[in-house]
């Protein structure tokens, strides 16, 4: 997970439904976080604090997807107990994020797929 920095986090809205938005991340000692705005994903999560988060990432023939179970909690610091760091520093989504969403991990469970040769995934560059 520490090659990457973009994810997919879900968790439930406040109808009850299954959302999935994707987020920039870092860790932090055994700690996942997430800047975010003061929206709906933030007030659905303190209500629902229950999250999980996939992340992929590999190489040519080799691919892996990591999905995370945790308990979030939201914050106007990081793990150090610091405001958040300058807007968009961490992120590729636009928009002042004044808060940290920090995942505390229940479990990770992981995957790695050999491609094997001659098989061209989608996206994949012919070089």
């Amino acid at each position: 997970m520490g090659q990457a920095s973009l994810a997919r986090l879900a968790f439930v809205d406040a109808d009850g439904d299954p959302e999935i938005y994707p987020v920039n991340f870092r860790t932090d000692r055994g700690v996942i976080l997430i800047r975010s705005a003061d929206d709906g994903k933030v007030r659905s999560i303190a209500a629902h604090p229950r999250v999980a988060m996939e992340v992929d990432g590999g190489a040519l023939r080799v691919r892996w997807s990591v999905i995370v179970h945790a308990t979030a909690e939201v914050s106007a610091t990081d793990a150090a107990g610091q405001p958040p760091t300058p807007p968009d520093a961490l992120s590729w989504f636009p928009g002042e994020k004044a808060l940290v969403i920090r995942l505390m991990v229940r479990s990770i469970t992981g995957r790695r797929f050999l491609v094997p040769a001659g098989v061209r995934l989608p996206g994949a560059s012919s070089e």
